[in-house]
C-alpha cells in the first residue's frame, strides 16, 4: 500500500508540471474518450453515423499531423485493452475533447495530458495486480478454454462409470470397463427400432436378464413356444368357453377316430401327456365335463340369483321412495291446511267475520247470489282429473293433446308473424282475420261443393269450444230442446242449458258380434228412437264425427238419416268435426253440410288447434249460411270480440300450403293420420295383451276399451259412492302411474250407468309416452 501511494504522489507531481506545458491547438477528428470503458472487443457503430462520419471526412479532408511529444515522454503503447486507440491514422490519441473552430466547423485539441491519462490508467491497473486485459479470440485464451472443457468431461466420464460399477454390484453382475476412443460424433439417424444394447441404461426400466430385450414378435414366438404339443392349457374361470373347447377337442378327436383310429389313439395320448405336464408346472387343468358343467350352471344360478336380489332391492327402493313422497306429499298438504286455520284463527282474533262462520250462524244472504243456468254445471271432468295427473305426476293418456310439436312450416308462419311488425300485435279484424278467413273459404269451398262468402259465412272464434258456445247461445232459446248423440263431448250438455235450452239424448248402442263390439263403426243409431226424439219444440241436434270419445266415422247413410229428419222438422243441425283430417282404415269423413239442403241449416265448427297438431293456440271457427252465422257474431262481439291476430297468421299459412298440396304425400292432413295409425295400432295390442277389449277407432285420437273382465279391489273410501269407471282410473293414476278418462262422463245420467265398463286413452302421443304407459300395464298385469 505504501508503495502504491508513493507512485500515486510521484504521477501527481509529474502532472502537475506537464499540465503547465503550453501546446499549438491541432486540427484532427473527434473520437470520443475510452480511457474508463472496460475492457473488450470495439463496439459496433450505427450505420446512420458511419455514414455521416464517411460523408464529413470526404466533405472536409483534414491534413495529417505529427503529435508534437513533450519532450522525455515516451508514446502510449497499443496494449490489449487500446489496440482501437492506437490503430486511429495520423497519429491521433483518443481521450481528447472536441472544440469548434470559427465558422461552426468541427476541430480538435491535441494535448499531452490525454496521452498521460492514459498511461496513468494503466500504470494503476497494472499495480493492482489486474495485469493486462488479454483480448478473448486470442489463441492462449482459447487453449484454456478448451483445456477446462476436457477435463469437465473427464470428471463427467468418471461420475458415469461409477454410477454403473454402482448399479452393476447391486445387480451381482460384474462391470466391464469400455475403453473408448475419440471418434467424432455420428451423424443423426432415425432411432433404432430393433434390439436395444444389453449394457444399454433404460431410464425407470433396468432390464437385467440374459435374454436381453426382446420386440413384439420375439415375445409372441416366445409364448407360442411355451405351449406344450400344440394345445393351449385349459385354466381360467369362463367356464362356458372351456366347455366349447373341450367339446371341440373331444369332436376332433372323434372325427379323427372315424378316418384313423391309430392316429386318434396317439393325439389322444398326446392330449393326456400335455395336460400332465402342464400339472406338472403347477397349472390346474379343467378338462373335466362333467364338472365343467356343472361350475357353469352353478355360475349361472349365482348370476341369476343376484339379477333377482338386485331386481328385488330396486323394487323395494322405489315403493321406499313412493312411500316417502306419499308422506311428504300428505305432510304438505296438512301442513297447507294447518297454516289456513292459522290465518283464519288469526283473523278472528283481529275481529273478522269469516263466510264460513256466517253459514255456521246461518247469517248467509237469503237472496241467491248466482244465477240459475249455472246449477249443476260447476264440476268439470278436465279439471278434475287434470289436477289428479299434476299432482301424482303420472303418464298422461288422459288428456287430448299432442306431447310432439306441431309441423315444422306452421312453426316458423308462427314465428314470422310474431316478427312481422306492428300489425301482428293489434288488433284484426273481430270476426276473423282477413287472410284466414279468405283461405278457409277458398278450401272449404272444394270440400263442401258450395262457395262460401269469407266475411259472411266464417266466424273465427277462440278456439272450437267459444264457436260451440256463441252456437248455442244464440240459437237455442228458452225450452227449447236440443237433441245430442251419445257419446257426446261433455261441453254439450252445460252449454244447452246455461242457454236455457233442454238437452234430449239419442245414445250409439254397441251392435255385437261374436260377443264383442270390434270396431266403433259397430256402434250404431236407432233410427226408430231418433226419429222418436223430434218434435215441434226441437230445435236442434249435435253431432260430432270423428267421434269422441268413440272414434265413430258417421257413414253417409247415416247422416242422410238425420238430414232427412232435420229439413222435415225445420231443425239446425250443429256439427262437430274438430277431427274431421283424421281417418284410418279407408273411413271417409262426409261434411253433413254438403248433403242436398242441408247448407242453409248446418252450423260447421272446426279447429286449427286440433288440425295442425297446436291446441295451445286457440284457433277455431264455424262455418255456415250467412243468416245464420249473423246470430253467432252478435254473441262474439259482445264477449270475446277478437282472437289472437299472430295465430290467426299461422293457421292461414298452413292452411295455404294445405291447399297447394292437398291429396298430395306433402301434404300434412295425409301425413298425421299415417303417422297415428301405427300408434293406434301399438295401443290396441298392448290393451289386448293386458286382457283389456279396445274398441278400434275408425277416426279421432281415442280409444275406448272394455275393463269388465279386469277385478280391482276399489277400497279407496274418498271414491265411494261414485261410478265404477270413474274410482278405477283415480286408482290407476294413484296405484299405476296411469292417468285415463272415465267414459261414463260423456254420457247423460239417465244413460251413464250402462257404460261405467269403459275408460278412454289418447293416442296422439310420442313412442316413448306409449311405451312408459305399455310397461306400466304390462306391469300391473304380471303382478294380478
Amino acid at each position: 500500500m505504501e508503495s502504491l501511494a508513493s507512485k500515486d504522489a510521484y504521477f501527481q507531481k509529474f502532472a502537475s508540471k506537464v499540465c503547465s506545458h503550453q501546446q499549438e491547438p491541432r486540427n484532427r477528428p473527434f473520437v470520443p474518450f475510452q480511457g474508463g470503458r472496460v475492457p473488450g472487443p470495439p463496439k459496433k457503430r450505427n450505420k446512420k453515423s458511419q455514414v455521416n462520419v464517411k460523408n464529413n471526412s470526404a466533405k472536409h479532408p483534414t491534413p495529417p499531423l505529427k503529435p508534437d511529444f513533450t519532450p522525455g515522454l515516451k508514446a502510449p503503447v497499443a496494449t490489449q485493452n487500446n489496440k482501437s486507440k492506437a490503430a486511429i491514422p495520423n497519429g491521433i490519441v483518443a481521450g481528447t475533447k472536441p472544440t469548434l473552430k470559427e465558422g461552426g466547423k468541427q476541430g480538435t485539441k491535441f494535448s499531452a495530458v490525454d496521452i498521460l491519462r492514459d498511461r496513468l490508467h494503466e500504470k494503476i491497473e497494472q499495480s493492482r495486480g489486474q495485469g493486462t486485459p488479454k483480448d478473448p479470440s486470442s489463441e492462449e485464451v482459447q487453449k484454456k478454454r478448451e483445456k477446462r472443457k476436457q477435463e469437465r468431461e473427464r470428471k463427467k466420464r468418471k461420475r458415469k462409470e461409477f454410477r454403473l460399477k454402482k448399479l452393476a454390484e447391486q445387480a451381482g453382475l460384474e462391470y466391464q470397463t469400455e475403453i473408448k476412443t475419440e471418434e467424432p460424433p455420428p451423424p443423426p439417424s432415425a432411432p433404432a427400432t430393433g434390439k436395444r444394447d444389453e449394457n444399454a441404461i433404460v431410464f425407470n426400466k433396468v432390464e437385467l436378464g440374459d435374454g436381453g430385450f426382446l420386440d413384439k414378435e420375439q415375445k409372441k414366438k416366445e409364448r407360442k413356444n411355451r405351449i406344450k404339443g400344440g394345445l393351449t392349457p385349459l385354466v381360467g374361470k369362463n367356464y362356458k368357453q372351456l366347455l366349447e373347447r373341450v367339446e371341440a377337442r373331444k369332436a376332433k378327436l372323434e372325427e379323427l377316430r372315424g378316418k384313423d383310429e391309430e392316429k386318434a389313439k396317439k393325439q389322444e395320448e398326446k392330449m393326456k401327456w400335455t395336460n400332465v405336464l402342464y400339472k406338472a408346472e403347477g397349472l390346474k387343468i379343467k378338462d373335466n365335463e362333467d364338472l365343467l358343467r356343472a361350475s357353469l350352471k352353478r355360475k349361472e344360478k349365482m348370476h341369476l340369483q343376484r339379477k333377482r336380489k338386485w331386481t328385488e332391492r330396486s323394487q323395494t327402493v322405489v315403493e321406499k321412495m313412493q312411500k316417502r313422497q306419499d308422506k311428504r306429499r300428505r305432510n304438505i298438504q296438512k301442513s297447507k291446511k294447518t297454516k289456513v286455520e292459522n290465518k283464519k284463527s288469526r283473523a278472528r282474533k283481529r275481529g273478522r267475520v269469516l263466510p264460513e262462520d256466517l253459514k255456521k250462524a246461518q247469517l248467509i244472504m237469503s237472496r241467491q247470489l248466482h244465477a240459475r243456468r249455472i246449477e249443476g254445471v260447476d264440476k268439470n271432468i278436465w279439471v278434475e282429473f287434470t289436477q289428479l295427473a299434476a299432482d301424482y305426476q303420472v303418464v298422461n293418456l288422459g288428456q287430448g293433446f299432442p306431447d310432439f310439436s306441431p309441423p315444422s312450416y306452421i312453426q316458423e308462419a308462427f314465428c314470422k308473424a310474431v316478427n312481422g311488425g306492428c300489425s301482428m300485435h293489434q288488433y284484426t279484424r273481430a270476426f276473423g282475420h282477413p287472410p284466414l278467413v279468405t283461405i278457409l273459404a277458398k278450401f272449404f269451398s272444394k270440400v263442401v261443393g258450395h262457395d262460401i262468402d269469407a266475411f259472411e259465412d266464417i266466424l273465427v272464434t277462440v278456439g272450437a269450444y267459444q264457436a260451440l258456445f256463441c252456437t248455442f247461445q244464440a240459437l237455442v232459446n228458452e225450452g227449447d230442446e236440443v237433441i245430442i248423440i251419445e257419446p257426446f263431448f261433455d261441453c254439450y250438455q252445460p252449454m244447452v242449458k246455461m242457454a236455457g235450452g233442454k238437452a234430449v239424448y239419442v245414445p250409439l248402442r254397441p251392435r255385437f258380434e261374436g260377443g264383442k263390439a270390434l270396431t266403433s263403426a259397430d256402434w250404431v243409431l236407432s233410427s226408430e228412437e231418433l226419429a222418436s226424439k223430434f218434435n215441434s219444440r226441437t230445435k236442434a241436434i249435435v253431432i260430432n264425427t270423428p267421434n269422441n270419445p268413440l272414434g265413430k266415422v258417421y257413414k253417409r247413410e247415416e247422416l242422410q238419416l238425420i238430414a232427412d229428419l232435420c229439413i222435415k222438422h225445420d231443425v239446425v243441425c250443429i256439427s262437430d268435426e274438430v277431427y274431421e283430417w283424421l281417418t284410418y282404415d279407408g273411413a271417409k269423413h262426409v261434411k253433413i253440410a254438403s248433403l242436398p239442403g242441408m247448407w242453409e241449416r248446418t252450423v260447421t265448427i272446426g279447429s286449427g288447434g286440433k288440425t295442425f297438431s297446436a291446441t295451445g293456440w286457440k284457433v277455431g271457427w264455424a262455418i255456415g249460411a250467412g243468416h245464420i252465422l249473423k246470430h253467432l257474431k252478435t254473441v262474439h262481439q259482445n264477449s270475446v270480440y277478437h282472437c289472437a291476430t299472430a295465430a290467426q297468421e299461422a293457421v292461414a299459412v298452413g292452411f295455404q300450403r294445405e291447399y297447394e298440396h292437398f291429396g298430395t304425400p306433402e301434404s300434412y292432413f295425409l301425413q298425421l293420420p299415417e303417422r297415428l295409425q301405427h300408434k293406434r295400432e301399438k295401443l290396441a295390442a298392448c290393451l289386448e295383451s293386458v286382457g283389456l277389449q279396445p274398441v278400434l277407432p275408425e277416426g279421432g285420437y281415442f280409444m275406448i276399451a272394455d275393463i269388465s273382465s279386469v277385478k280391482v279391489d276399489l277400497n279407496d273410501p274418498s271414491t265411494q259412492g261414485e261410478p265404477y269407471d270413474y274410482r278405477f282410473v283415480k286408482w290407476l293414476i294413484k296405484e299405476k302411474g296411469l292417468a285415463t278418462i272415465p267414459v261414463s262422463a260423456f254420457y247423460s245420467p239417465e244413460h251413464s250407468k250402462d257404460f261405467e265398463n269403459y275408460i278412454r286413452f289418447c293416442f296422439v302421443k310420442e313412442d316413448s309416452t306409449l311405451s312408459s304407459a305399455e310397461a306400466i300395464l304390462r306391469n300391473w298385469s304380471n303382478g294380478k
